[in-house]
């Protein structure tokens, strides 16, 4: 049998969340999500695709629920970690585009 950390469960557990997210279900999605990233931290590491794939949806659900601040830490911390890959990696980039659309949000130019 599998246990909440396992990958399987993980990656299960991240549509759930995701869908949720999709749905427009934030109250559902954030704790869902919250726990898929703390699982994949444990399990692979705060630099590992799926532990910032769902950093950013988690700082997608803040932004969409108006926690701007929340959402500026998370998303701005996943744009370093992608940043590695190099400034036109497609998740460096989604990553800066989100970013950016909760500056957008904030009344910020950058």
């Amino acid at each position: 049998m599998l246990g909440p950390e396992h990958l399987k469960t993980l990656r299960a557990a991240h549509s759930l969340g995701t869908a949720n997210l999709d749905q427009g279900k934030l109250a559902e999605a954030e704790p869902q999500i919250e726990r898929i990233l703390r699982g994949w931290e444990k399990a692979q590491g705060p630099e590992d695709p799926d532990t910032l794939d769902a950093a950013l949806i988690l700082g997608m659900a803040f932004k969409e629920q108006g926690k701007l601040a929340e959402a500026e830490v998370l998303v701005g911390s996943v744009l370093r970690g992608w940043s590695q890959m190099g400034p036109e990696h497609p998740n460096t980039l989604q990553a800066a585009l989100a970013l950016s659309m909760i500056y957008a949000m904030q009344h910020r130019l950058v």
